[in-house]
């Protein structure tokens, strides 16, 4: 299992990576900082974008939150969803603890936290691996959590 999950992880981590940077016209502006969703995906509320089951949300909070503390919240897990693991990633030089979790409703669900300027991003992101064929849910889940969490990252950063 442990071989598994680190083969897994490894993919994530090619595609936070390798993750192009591809432009939608669903932008919003929250502290200064343009985001949108990455190509094909739509606005679907305050700064919620969603692709069929795959949703991005960001929300900010006005003080710094640090990624360990972060993590500590994430494994509490909520009413609905029950945490899986943590695995840290680097993107562009800088380490980012992805937190995972399972909902109730069978999503696969990430979330990171990104201090910029005096506040703290908090990224949650989602998708149905029943969407996928059944030999590819895993993979395939996870390369999308990876995909949508490295686009959002590195808006956040970057832009």
């Amino acid at each position: 299992m442990k071989r598994s999950k680190h083969i897994k992880m490894k993919k994530l981590t090619l595609i936070l990576l390798l993750i192009p940077l591809l432009l939608s016209g669903q932008s919003q502006t929250l502290n200064g900082i343009t985001l949108n969703g990455p190509r094909g995906f739509e606005k679907s509320g305050e700064f919620t974008w969603n692709k069929g089951n795959d949703v991005i949300n960001v929300m900010s909070i006005n003080t710094f939150m640090s990624q360990d503390s972060y993590v500590e919240e994430c494994k509490k897990g909520t009413r609905t969803t029950e945490y899986l693991y943590t695995e840290k990633v680097e993107l562009s030089g800088k380490e980012y603890s992805i937190c995972l979790q399972v909902g109730e409703n069978d999503f696969l669900i990430g979330q990171a936290v990104v201090y910029r300027d005096g506040h703290s991003y908090v990224i949650t992101v989602a998708t149905y691996p029943g969407d996928y064929e059944s030999s590819e849910m895993i993979s395939k889940s996870y390369e999308q959590i990876g995909y949508m969490m490295g686009y959002m990252i590195t808006r956040i950063v970057s832009f």
